[in-house]
Parts: structure tokens; sequence; C-alpha cells
């Protein structure tokens, strides 16, 4: 019984990992599926802090201005150019690698206002030449809505956002921010060593399942194999041992069979004939039976069948069926025909017995009957109705 229940228990812990396996295996095509969208939802945050950076730097700068005409206003005042400029510099980080404002001419061309970039090799200066890699610019100027977009062939950039800045609903400037891509690579960074985990843990759960099942299979295999007689094909006695603790009697009727005169067979053509004698009778049992009946070979010539009530309407009827195909058909080896003849003695109602063992016991008393009574034929404990 100790042996069942720890059998019960590995089955139940493997049925346990499958479904964390399938759970586990579920969630990283999820993560994997969802993870642009994390990468969009970061972004998304992202940009909106910088949007908020960007109002109080757009305040910052028109608290300074005297009159709408941002370019004429800091081209007249050099101080408060720097004055920004340093202002703007503050905001700088491993994040923003530049900040700087554009503003577009009489004749529609981008020119630098203010830069906080403090390389004088790298920054750009007042008024000078801006050429945009893209119209989005142009876009921000019409629309007087932010924008982004992604510095793909940039070395360095991930993303330029663009703020206007507007007076009187007028967009006066661009406040741009250009993202360094180590933002980007913090972002990956962050979301692939947890997809990463998802895989892994999903690999090495497929391989430790796929193990543990094989070797289910395994122990499966080596334990059905003791339970089976190699002559016959039929069940043997250590598995007899094995049902008396689990069978529900309610459900079976039993029958002890035996064959007639083996010792004579063994005696007149020699043991490997009754062998083959022994091998071709539980065959055509196994034959007559269907999957849920149990044959098992008792010891020597004497066969145990467990008939299922739940698979024959008539259970009572399959021992005669068997009894006259034994009967009828002889058992041919190379040198011989061999006719045969068996017993049959049935217990149909063992839940009346207290164990399988007294029920196999009453089966066994009407098989006794019946070879007193001649042989060839089938004797039960009670009359059917």
């Amino acid at each position: 019984m100790k042996q069942f229940i720890q059998s019960k228990i590995n089955i139940f812990s493997l049925a346990i990992l499958t479904v964390f396996t399938v759970i586990i295996t579920i969630v990283y095509f999820q993560f994997d599926k969802n993870t642009e969208q994390i990468k969009k939802d970061i972004l998304q945050n992202e940009i909106y802090k910088t949007s908020e950076y960007a109002q109080n730097i757009s305040i910052m700068i028109r608290t300074h201005l005297k009159n709408n005409d941002i370019y004429e206003h800091l081209k007249k005042d050099e101080k408060l150019r720097n004055k920004i400029e340093a202002e703007l510099s503050l905001f700088k980080s491993s994040k923003y690698i530049q900040i700087f404002v554009i503003r577009k001419d009489e004749k529609g061309r981008l020119r630098y206002l203010l830069d906080a970039e403090t390389n004088l090799e790298e920054r750009g200066f007042f008024n000078q030449k801006f050429d945009p890699l893209s119209n989005l610019w142009n876009k921000v100027f019409d629309s007087s809505i932010p924008e982004y977009a992604f510095q793909e062939n940039i070395k360095d950039l991930w993303i330029t956002y663009l703020y206007p800045i507007r007076v009187n609903n007028k967009t006066i400037a661009i406040l741009a921010f250009d993202f360094s891509s180590n933002e980007h690579t913090f972002i990956v960074n962050m979301i692939n060593p947890i997809k990463s985990m998802f895989l892994y843990s999903s690999l090495i759960l497929v391989i430790f399942l796929i193990y543990s099942y094989f070797q289910l299979y395994r122990h499966n295999k080596t334990e059905k194999r003791g339970f089976i007689d190699p002559l016959t094909t039929a069940y043997n006695r250590l598995y007899l041992d094995t049902l008396k603790k689990n069978i529900n009697l309610n459900n079976y009727e039993l029958c002890m069979i035996d064959i007639d005169y083996f010792k004579k067979i063994n005696d007149t053509y020699g043991h490997n004939t009754g062998d083959i004698v022994l091998e071709a009778f539980a065959k055509r049992i196994l034959n007559k039976i269907k999957k849920d009946d149990i044959l098992i070979r008792f010891g020597g010539e004497e066969f145990l069948l467990i008939i299922s009530k739940l698979n024959h309407k008539r259970a009572y009827k399959v021992p005669e069926r068997i009894r006259k195909e034994i009967e009828s058909t002889p058992i041919v080896t190379d040198n011989e025909t061999i006719y045969i003849t068996a017993s049959f003695g049935v217990n149909n109602r063992p839940q009346q017995s207290l164990s399988l063992s007294e029920a196999i016991k009453i089966a066994d008393e009407q098989l006794y009957k019946a070879k007193e009574e001649g042989r060839n034929k089938v004797l039960s404990s009670h009359e059917y109705k």
C-alpha cells in the first residue's frame, strides 16, 4: 500500500510540475509577445517626464522675453543668452546628451537660438543654420504639438523629442531633447534579463519534465514487466498481491480456470510442448476478454480470470464462451495437434466475501467441484436469475 501511495504522490507531483511548466512557458511567450509594448510603455513614461521638463524650460524662457520676437531679443542680449544656456545645461544628464532651441527664420530655414552644450566644438552657435534629417521639425512648427522620432542612423542617439515654445498661440521656437542611446540600452538591459529568466526557466522545466516523464515511463514499464508472466503474458501472483489492496469486488466476477489433465500433456509430449499449450491456452482466453478484464496465472496450469461486470452485460456467460472456444479449437505444434479442455469455477458474488483471497477460495471450490463432476464444465457459486 505504501508503494501505491508513493506512486500516486509521484504522479501528482509530476502533474503539478507539468502545470507549472505550462504556466511559465505561457508567461514567457506572453512576455515575449508584449516586450515591444513594455518598451513602448517605458518610452511613453520617459516622454511624459521629459514633457514636464520641457514645459518648465519653456516657461523659464518666456519669463525672460520682453516681446514675442525671441530672436531679436536674444540677438541684442548676449548675457541673457548665456544665462538661459547655463540654465539649460542644468538639465543635461546621461539621459539628455543634447538640449537646444531652434527657430525658423523669415525664409523658413531652421537656425539655432540656444544650446546647452558647453563644449565649443560640439555646440550650435546663435543663428547657426540647423539642417534637420527629417521633416518632423516643420511638422511641430505647423501643428504646435510635441513629437518624437527614433534616431536609428545617428551614433549615440536614441530619440529626439521636440516641444513647441508657444507665445500668444503661436509656436515661436522648438525645444529639442536628444536622448542618449544609453537610455535605450538601459531599457533593453532591464527587460532582457527578465525575458531570459523566463526563457531559461521554461527550457530547464521542459527538459526536466521530459526527463521525469521518461523516468515515469521506464518505471511503469519495468513495474509492468515485473507483473507479467513471461510465458503466457498473463499477470502473475505479484500483480495479484497488489490487486488485493485496491480491487472493488462489487464490479467483478471471479473465475478459476484449470487445464484438464495437463500433467498428462507434459508426460506425453514433454515440457516444451506443455509450455506451448500454456501459452496458446492463455492467448485464447486473452482474445475472448475485454480491456478491463484481468487474467492472472495463478500457478502451473491454473488461471484466475477477473471479469468486469461494467464491460459485460452478461458477465456470467464469459466463462462458457471461453470453455467452448478451448474445447473446439485444437493447439497445433510442429509435430502434434492437441485437443484440450478446461474446467471453470465461478464466484459470481465476490462482494459477499471479506477479501479477494476469500472470494478466490470460493471460486476455487467451484473449480474443484467441476473437476469432480467430470471436468470441461463451468460451475458457479450461486444460480443466476
